[in-house]
């Protein structure tokens, strides 16, 4: 029985250490992402999400900001993909949905599961409806929300490892949604 526990103690190291790791392979970094959307796929009756959900992240170093947009909505000219989050939806017209936003005056980009939780404040223009937030299961994972102090600005990851509980320049905002990183 100790074996037994000191196997799954191990099992589970391994796999939080292999699943939590950002590599050239993890979705974040995936180079190959960027092909065109594809149609819906249709498994056991169940609608798959789509690349058109797929949320892009973007990084300027001359601004040293992040921008967040999905497939068809490409980045200003100032940016260079810097990962993929994952995949949001299907595409949905009610509550709740994950809806991304751009500040023209700051431009801080926010991505939020609180339905008009910014609409008509300062600055703010919507980029996109996407969809909702997708349950977790084995292919799902949550996305944190960090906010740089010094900036002003938003950044999201799927690896909590990359800045943890955030530092003297990015606060910590805790998990916000879910985005599925297979199956499209």
């Amino acid at each position: 029985m100790k074996n037994f526990f000191k196997m799954s103690a191990l099992t589970l190291t391994v796999f939080l250490a292999v699943t939590s790791c950002s590599s050239d392979s993890d979705i974040q970094n995936d180079a190959n992402m960027n092909g065109a959307a594809p149609k819906a796929k249709i498994q056991n009756g169940e609608a798959k999400v789509g690349m058109s959900n797929l949320i892009q992240g973007f990084y300027s170093p001359s601004k040293m900001i992040h921008y967040y947009s999905v497939v068809d909505h490409p980045a200003p000219p100032s940016y260079f993909k810097e990962r993929v989050l994952g995949a949001v939806g299907p595409e949905v017209t009610s509550n709740p949905y994950i809806t991304i936003w751009y500040n023209t005056q700051t431009e801080d980009s926010y991505i939020s599961a609180i339905p008009g939780e910014i609409e008509n404040k300062n600055g703010w223009t919507k980029i996109k409806m996407l969809g909702a937030s997708v349950n977790m299961n084995g292919t799902n994972v949550p996305v944190y929300e960090y906010y740089n102090t010094k900036k002003g600005s938003h950044f999201y990851t799927t690896s909590f490892n990359e800045l943890g509980y955030g530092n003297d320049t990015w606060k910590y905002h805790g998990p916000r949604f879910y985005v599925n990183i297979g199956g499209f």
